[in-house]
Protein backbone atom coordinates (compact mmCIF):
# COMPACT_ATOMS: atom_id res chain seq x y z
CA UNK A 1 0.00 0.00 0.00
CA UNK A 2 2.64 2.34 0.75
CA UNK A 3 4.46 1.91 -2.21
CA UNK A 4 4.51 4.07 -4.98
CA UNK A 5 4.43 2.80 -8.72
CA UNK A 6 7.52 4.93 -10.83
CA UNK A 7 6.68 5.04 -14.54
CA UNK A 8 8.90 2.44 -16.19
CA UNK A 9 10.16 3.28 -19.68
CA UNK A 10 12.41 1.67 -21.85
CA UNK A 11 14.50 4.93 -21.79
CA UNK A 12 14.91 4.36 -18.11
CA UNK A 13 15.69 0.74 -17.96
CA UNK A 14 18.47 1.01 -21.07
CA UNK A 15 19.34 4.18 -18.12
CA UNK A 16 19.86 1.56 -15.50
CA UNK A 17 21.62 -1.20 -17.72
CA UNK A 18 24.03 1.02 -18.74
CA UNK A 19 24.83 2.53 -14.94
CA UNK A 20 24.84 -1.39 -14.46
CA UNK A 21 28.26 -1.91 -17.27
CA UNK A 22 29.21 1.07 -15.97
CA UNK A 23 29.54 -0.03 -12.45
CA UNK A 24 30.73 -3.31 -13.75
CA UNK A 25 34.08 -1.57 -15.38
CA UNK A 26 34.34 0.24 -12.21
CA UNK A 27 34.84 -2.99 -10.14
CA UNK A 28 37.30 -4.46 -12.84
CA UNK A 29 39.57 -0.53 -12.11
CA UNK A 30 39.44 -1.41 -8.27
CA UNK A 31 40.29 -4.94 -9.35
CA UNK A 32 43.04 -3.57 -11.21
CA UNK A 33 44.05 -1.12 -8.80
CA UNK A 34 43.96 -3.67 -5.91
CA UNK A 35 46.41 -6.13 -8.02
CA UNK A 36 48.57 -3.40 -8.73
CA UNK A 37 48.49 -2.42 -4.18
CA UNK A 38 49.79 -5.89 -3.52
CA UNK A 39 51.96 -6.28 -6.35
CA UNK A 40 53.76 -2.88 -5.47
CA UNK A 41 53.65 -4.72 -1.58
CA UNK A 42 55.41 -7.55 -3.20
CA UNK A 43 58.05 -6.06 -4.90
CA UNK A 44 59.17 -3.97 -1.89
CA UNK A 45 59.37 -7.16 0.11
CA UNK A 46 61.44 -8.72 -3.07
CA UNK A 47 63.71 -5.48 -2.93
CA UNK A 48 64.40 -6.17 0.74
CA UNK A 49 65.48 -9.33 0.23
CA UNK A 50 67.82 -8.45 -2.47
CA UNK A 51 69.37 -6.50 -0.46
CA UNK A 52 69.82 -9.15 2.26
CA UNK A 53 71.38 -11.12 0.25
CA UNK A 54 73.64 -8.78 -1.64
CA UNK A 55 74.75 -7.98 1.84
CA UNK A 56 75.29 -12.20 2.15
CA UNK A 57 76.87 -12.22 -1.00
CA UNK A 58 79.53 -9.63 -0.28
CA UNK A 59 80.35 -11.01 2.82
CA UNK A 60 80.86 -14.83 1.69
CA UNK A 61 83.05 -12.90 -1.48
CA UNK A 62 85.61 -11.26 1.54
CA UNK A 63 85.78 -14.38 3.25
CA UNK A 64 86.70 -16.18 0.22
CA UNK A 65 89.12 -13.01 -0.84
CA UNK A 66 90.49 -13.73 2.60
CA UNK A 67 90.59 -17.54 2.92
CA UNK A 68 92.07 -17.26 -1.15
CA UNK A 69 94.70 -14.62 0.65
CA UNK A 70 95.29 -16.99 3.47
CA UNK A 71 96.24 -19.98 1.56
CA UNK A 72 98.93 -17.77 -0.56
CA UNK A 73 100.48 -16.51 2.64
CA UNK A 74 100.31 -20.51 4.18
CA UNK A 75 101.90 -23.81 3.71
CA UNK A 76 102.29 -25.15 0.46
CA UNK A 77 99.31 -28.24 0.51
CA UNK A 78 97.19 -26.89 3.95
CA UNK A 79 94.29 -29.11 2.90
CA UNK A 80 91.99 -27.30 5.57
CA UNK A 81 92.90 -23.60 4.49
CA UNK A 82 92.11 -24.75 1.07
CA UNK A 83 88.60 -26.77 2.06
CA UNK A 84 87.84 -23.50 3.79
CA UNK A 85 88.47 -21.62 0.82
CA UNK A 86 86.69 -23.86 -1.48
CA UNK A 87 83.35 -23.68 0.26
CA UNK A 88 84.05 -20.21 0.97
CA UNK A 89 84.03 -19.52 -3.04
CA UNK A 90 81.06 -21.68 -3.39
CA UNK A 91 78.98 -19.95 -0.88
CA UNK A 92 80.17 -16.66 -2.39
CA UNK A 93 79.29 -17.76 -5.86
CA UNK A 94 75.62 -19.01 -4.66
CA UNK A 95 74.79 -15.78 -2.98
CA UNK A 96 75.49 -14.09 -6.14
CA UNK A 97 73.48 -16.69 -7.96
CA UNK A 98 70.73 -15.85 -5.94
CA UNK A 99 71.01 -12.21 -6.32
CA UNK A 100 71.12 -12.32 -10.13
CA UNK A 101 68.14 -14.71 -9.36
CA UNK A 102 66.18 -11.79 -7.25
CA UNK A 103 66.93 -9.03 -9.02
CA UNK A 104 65.16 -11.24 -12.36
CA UNK A 105 62.46 -11.49 -10.38
CA UNK A 106 62.07 -7.51 -9.65
CA UNK A 107 62.91 -6.32 -12.96
CA UNK A 108 59.87 -8.61 -14.01
CA UNK A 109 57.42 -7.58 -11.19
CA UNK A 110 57.99 -3.75 -11.95
CA UNK A 111 57.43 -4.47 -15.37
CA UNK A 112 54.09 -5.72 -14.65
CA UNK A 113 53.55 -3.12 -12.47
CA UNK A 114 53.39 -0.97 -15.59
CA UNK A 115 51.38 -3.04 -17.25
CA UNK A 116 48.84 -2.99 -14.40
CA UNK A 117 49.39 0.81 -13.87
CA UNK A 118 48.33 1.36 -18.06
CA UNK A 119 45.59 -1.24 -17.61
CA UNK A 120 44.06 1.31 -14.69
CA UNK A 121 44.68 4.40 -17.03
CA UNK A 122 42.97 2.48 -20.54
CA UNK A 123 40.07 1.25 -17.88
CA UNK A 124 39.45 5.07 -16.42
CA UNK A 125 39.25 6.39 -19.85
CA UNK A 126 37.04 3.85 -20.88
CA UNK A 127 34.75 4.57 -17.84
CA UNK A 128 34.88 8.00 -18.69
CA UNK A 129 33.72 7.64 -22.16
CA UNK A 130 30.63 5.62 -20.94
CA UNK A 131 29.72 8.26 -18.32
CA UNK A 132 29.97 10.75 -21.30
CA UNK A 133 27.84 8.77 -23.35
CA UNK A 134 25.30 7.90 -20.47
CA UNK A 135 24.80 11.63 -19.94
Amino acid sequence: MGAVAQKVDKDYINSLKKEKEILKEETKLNALKLKAAYETIDLQKMMDDAEKLNKKADDAMRTAKKHSAEMTNGEVGDEKLSKKASRSAKDASKYANDVHKQTEKIAKSKKYIEQLEEDIRKQGLRIEDMKKNNA
